[in-house]
């Protein structure tokens, strides 16, 4: 400001810059660097110590049989101590103890209200965890609890107490105790959306994401299968479909494929749910079933780079297509357990069904109409009882609802209660939608501004000279954004949302760097409450620390500022891996350099404002 440029070189300036530095050294300190924040924390100022060999885990005895919980023990004790495998030739930044203590913590005991392992939509993930901070007479050591309702709740917490451990080179240890969390999700729906059709990623990857999403509390698993480019799911029914509609021999999905990915996301406490997007971008289809698709060759040929096959919807006028439909909804949806299945129904081109006369001709003959609108309430008449007579819930892009849910002259069997709407567009006025989607008893799901792979995904359309900091972006979209007016009952069909990560330029070995730890952004935005996640500048130390964790933990997330995290992954890439020497001062240098700079500042002030009082020159005679 003009302000700061005429006062720069002012003494009573420096010195408040000054003490604002070291303020700001002792903020970034204060209290545990947790992703998301829990809904309820408090904590005190002592640091216990753990040690490897005398820390364990247990769980109750009416859980102790659960394989899923034991092996999610297993599972975050490799976490928690993950360091002690580096070599030891690496050299890490010492953590900052604020007040060391004598005690050690030697058990963290998991105990869990229920068995039942079921993961759905409703799963109760709430959990309590309390970390002491004195031994209180005990002479054997301390212990914290994490209690839950459900495994998954369990699960949750085991996440943020892995989270609070620090590990300095040598020692393990846990600061600001005594700590007391209370937590559970803003909106249960908290997804990330995987494209596999543009690019095929392998069950690894798909597993490694999993893994990601794990460590930020994201709890669904958007698997969109299908696309113009390709048709991956193997399906007993039309094998023709994956066989010539897949990018290449093998790069496909089998029954078998599919069970392991569900079995491993649950184990995380993350549902999957699969999207067979149709009537448009279905090009692929057409490999196996040519007559099925509406090709539109002008218009696929109307690109100078790429083949507009996008635009490419099924041919609804075809009878072989319903039959094709059918079979493929009814063996997807029972592959995959969850309620949930996405049908798409975003972006259909009627550009290309102009070019082909015969559709229209038909939609007079069988419709009365040359509304494509009605063409597309005809389809969606044939194809979705296919799953809704499977128990299941119907979900659709924001294209269905506006073309026909919204027209009650429409006598469809998709209505509120068993369909969800997905919003991924509208600009600034994209919370219309949500509105009225909810004002009519839709559940709704929120993409919109979580876009992984725009530029801008901003509402505003700032742009970034870092696309890394588009993560600022995600963090100031928010699902209940101007619905301040809608009822409580209305706000409650608002699920959550997904980051989504199209699969364009997103293969198996770049997807990391695109999605973490800008997706960890939306993660928080739907985890913790609305009040704590106004401010992006309040969240950005945390947010650092969260992706030094991902990459310790051997995600490949983006950095978005100069920092070094040891790592596995780091250590394995790069024999005799030596981190640079970082000089750690002891806290009470700290805070004696902060008192002599408070005095330093005390006596500049006072020598300048005694040299404002007195004569500047004197008058020549």
């Amino acid at each position: 400001t003009e302000m700061a440029k005429n006062h720069i070189g002012n003494p009573i300036w420096i010195a408040i810059l000054a003490l604002v530095t070291v303020a700001s050294a002792f903020t970034f300190s204060e209290k545990p660097f947790l992703w998301p924040q829990p809904a309820a924390m408090t904590y005190g100022n002592t640091t216990l110590s753990i040690q490897r060999s005398k820390f364990s885990i247990s769980l109750d005895s009416n859980v102790a049989s659960s394989q899923l919980l034991t092996t999610a023990a297993d599972r975050y004790y490799g976490l928690i101590f993950n360091h002690a495998a580096l070599s030891a030739q690496v050299t890490y930044p010492p953590s900052v103890a604020i007040v060391a203590a004598n005690d050690s913590l030697i058990l963290l005991k998991v105990t869990v209200a229920s068995t039942n392992e079921t993961l759905n939509l409703q799963t109760d993930e709430s959990y309590n965890l309390t970390i002491p901070n004195s031994a209180e007479g005990q002479t054997t050591g301390l212990t914290a609890t994490i209690s839950a309702n459900t495994v998954f709740g369990a699960l949750r917490g085991m996440e943020t107490f892995s989270q609070l451990i620090r590990y300095d080179g040598s020692d393990f240890t846990l600061p600001f105790t005594p700590i007391s969390i209370q937590d559970s999700p803003r909106f249960p729906w908290r997804g990330l959306l995987i494209d596999t059709a543009r690019h095929y990623h392998p069950i690894w990857s798909l597993k490694h994401q999993i893994d990601a999403m794990s460590y930020t509390k994201m709890n669904v698993l958007h698997w969109h299968m299908t696309d113009a480019e390709s048709f991956p799911l193997e399906l007993k029914k039309r094998p023709d479909l994956a066989s010539k509609g897949a990018w290449a021999p093998g790069y496909t999905y089998s029954a078998a494929d599919v069970a392991e990915v569900v079995e491993y996301a649950k184990n995380r406490g993350v549902r999957v749910v699969v999207e067979i997007d149709n009537p448009g971008h279905t090009y692929s289809w057409g490999k196996g079933y040519p007559q099925i698709i509406a090709l539109c060759e002008k218009l696929i040929q109307s690109s100078n780079t790429y083949p507009e096959i996008n635009s490419v919807p099924l041919d609804i006028t075809n009878p072989l297509t319903a039959q094709v439909v059918a079979d493929v909804l009814t063996e997807a949806a029972s592959m995959f357990p969850d309620e949930y299945i996405h049908l798409g129904g975003d972006e259909i081109n009627f550009q290309c069904l102009d070019e082909l006369s015969n559709i229209l001709q038909w939609m007079q003959t069988h419709l009365n109409s040359t509304n494509y609108e009605d063409l597309i309430a005809y389809h969606l008449n044939q194809s979705v009882p296919n799953v809704f007579n499977q128990g299941k819930k119907a979900i659709f892009w924001q294209e269905v609802f506006t073309m026909v849910l919204n027209n009650p002259a429409y006598n469809l069997p998709i209505k509120a209660g068993n369909t969800v709407v997905q919003v991924w567009f509208g600009g600034s006025q994209y919370y219309t939608l949500l509105q009225k989607a909810i004002s009519m008893g839709f559940e709704t799901l929120m993409s919109y501004g979580w876009y992984l792979d725009q530029q801008l995904p901003s509402i505003t359309g700032e742009t970034h000279y870092l696309f890394q900091d588009t993560w600022m972006d995600f963090y100031a979209v928010d699902p209940m954004t101007g619905l301040e007016n809608a009822t409580a009952a209305e706000k409650r069909l608002v699920l959550g949302g997904e980051a989504s990560q199209w699969g364009e330029t997103a293969h198996p070995y770049a997807i990391d760097e695109n999605v973490w730890p800008r997706a960890a952004a939306t993660a928080e935005k739907l985890w913790s409450p609305q009040a704590a996640t106004q401010n992006a500048n309040e969240a950005y130390h945390r947010f650092i620390r969260h992706q030094c964790r991902l990459v310790q933990r051997g995600v490949r997330a983006s950095s978005f500022r100069p920092n070094f995290c040891p790592s596995p992954l780091l250590d394995a890439e790069i024999p005799n891996a030596q981190a640079p020497n970082t000089v750690v001062l002891p806290i009470w240098v700290l805070v004696v350099g902060a008192l002599a700079i408070v005095l330093f500042g005390t006596m500049t002030i006072g020598f300048y404002l005694r040299s404002r009082s007195a004569p500047r020159y004197q008058q020549l005679e």
